[in-house]
């Protein structure tokens, strides 16, 4: 009979962990955002030091817009956000050509992508294909003298705004649908 008292107890625990698992996925949804609309360029400097290293790099798709999810360790760095004509490597100029009507340079300073000894912190792919309603690619462009440059290539020139986000550090770059 102890068996049986446990199993129910042990189905009670996992029905209420459900039910509690159910409940806490469908917040996110309903806490969206509204949809940015400014296309103006962002600008925030910030002196951290030591300088922060990018370590990974995420998309998502939401209601109303598409965002990109610069993961870093170390404390936030300053960044600027903002449509240019052509998307250029740094360093080198050489020209991204991206998927999409419209060029999203997102450029974070003071940043790495390396370690001192000249090792990547970010190992992920140089270039992600995305078929999101606005997002179309995200491009490594640079890690040279202090400045991270990663170009989106969205679908048109649409509203955008930046956020940053703390434990884990993270710049978040959202571009309206």
């Amino acid at each position: 009979m102890a068996i049986t008292a446990f199993t129910r107890t042990g189905v009670v625990l996992a029905a209420t962990v459900a039910t509690a698992g159910l409940t806490l996925t469908s917040l996110p949804a309903s806490a969206d955002l509204s949809a940015p609309t400014s296309t103006t360029t962002k600008t925030v400097t910030r002196s951290p030091s030591p300088f922060p290293h990018l370590i990974g790099i995420r998309t998502g798709r939401h209601a109303t817009y598409d965002r990109v999810v610069f993961d870093l360790r170390g404390k936030a760095p300053g960044y600027t956000v903002g449509y240019v004509k052509t998307a250029r490597e740094d360093g080198s100029g050489k020209v991204i050509d991206l998927r999409g009507g419209a060029n999203l340079m997102v450029r974070l300073r003071p940043a790495q992508a390396h370690r001192a000894d000249g090792s990547p912190t970010y190992t992920g792919s140089k270039r992600i294909f995305v078929n999101d309603p606005e997002l179309r690619e995200v491009a490594f462009a640079g890690d040279f003298e202090g400045v991270v440059s990663i170009a989106l290539g969205v679908h048109a020139r649409r509203g955008f705004r930046v956020l940053t986000l703390s434990d884990p550090t993270r710049i978040v770059v959202d571009v309206a649908h």
